[in-house]
């Protein structure tokens, strides 16, 4: 679960793959998460840690979060966009379960983008959409 969390974590800031199925939104995410680890060079262990939901200090990690990122769409000119990360949901969005409900995951895209994540480096701003999103998803329940 946390490992496709961090997939949508990682295309939910996108509207490139918005009129997509939940099947080819995932081939995309998952093609784009093969793509940025070969480019990025981030180790088994790193991805390991942000399975685990660590939020990286290093620079590899933090540069491979931006690839899937700017891959998928999802950072355009190092910021988040809620209405891209809306319509990338509604292909899955009736087959979130219960207790992921569609407004907990509402509440925590607008208190991330309220935060203007945005720093001059987008490894660092993407580190920081990564953490944000684990930090609200505790808040509303979503990972402990």
């Amino acid at each position: 679960m946390n490992t496709y969390l961090i997939f949508l974590v990682s295309a939910v800031f996108t509207t490139t793959f918005a009129e997509l199925s939940e099947e080819e939104l995932s081939t995309k995410v998952y093609g784009a998460f093969e793509t940025c680890r070969t480019k990025s060079g981030v180790t088994p262990e790193q991805l390991n840690n942000l399975s685990n939901m660590q939020v990286p200090n290093d620079k590899v990690p933090q540069c491979f979060i931006a690839c899937i990122f700017n891959t998928v769409g999802v950072m355009k000119n190092n910021t988040f966009s809620k209405d891209a990360i809306i319509d990338l949901l509604n292909p899955i969005k009736d087959n979130i379960e219960e207790e992921f409900s569609f407004k907990k995951i509402e509440n925590i895209i607008d208190s991330c983008i309220s935060e203007h994540l945005e720093s001059s480096d987008e490894c660092v701003t993407a580190t920081n959409g990564m953490e944000c999103a684990i930090k609200y998803a505790k808040k509303e329940g979503l990972l402990q």
